[in-house]
């Protein structure tokens, strides 16, 4: 199970071409940069949702913090351009700093197998699969739409008057 997901959009609506005509390129790239960033968090705070929702809720005391851990381990990456693509990255995969334990999220998505110990034999258990990020990512599908919306408003909002 792959944690990489891509979903490449392209800009087809005739109204958002003929406003970008009044900008200059590197104007065009901010306008672009801007709204993508603004889809990425979008989309990032849906995936959170679906994962708080998905998560059993800790049980015991010393586990009190351990749901909240795991949801900060959804992130964007930076919003970047090269040429003419503009691009950003939601995902699970966390940070590995000393603590953090965001790591674990990807366990939670794509599940684990029945795992035992070495040792005494003993059965450890396993993680089933939660698929919270295919459910947030089947649940953004009017992305496109939204993205055209979000970069008129930015469009009208820096117009030159």
């Amino acid at each position: 199970m792959s944690n990489k997901q891509s979903v490449g959009m392209t800009i087809e609506s005739d109204e958002v071409e003929k406003l970008l005509d009044f900008f200059t390129s590197d104007q065009c790239t901010d306008l672009y940069k801007k709204a993508l960033g603004t889809i990425a968090a979008d989309y990032k705070k849906t995936v959170k949702e679906f994962f708080s929702g998905a998560m059993p809720v800790a049980t015991r005391p010393s586990q009190s913090g351990y749901k909240d851990k795991l949801i900060d381990a959804v992130r964007v990456s930076r919003v970047q351009s090269s040429g003419d693509e503009v691009t950003t990255k939601v995902h699970i995969m966390g940070v590995r700093s000393s603590g953090s334990g965001t790591f674990r999220a990807r366990f939670f998505e794509g599940g684990t197998k029945e795992r035992v110990s070495k040792k005494t034999g003993q059965k450890l258990g396993k993680i089933e699969a939660l698929n919270f990020f295919q459910k947030a990512e089947n649940s953004m599908q009017n992305l496109t739409v939204s993205l055209d919306q979000v970069l008129t408003n930015l469009i009208n909002k820096n117009a030159p008057k």
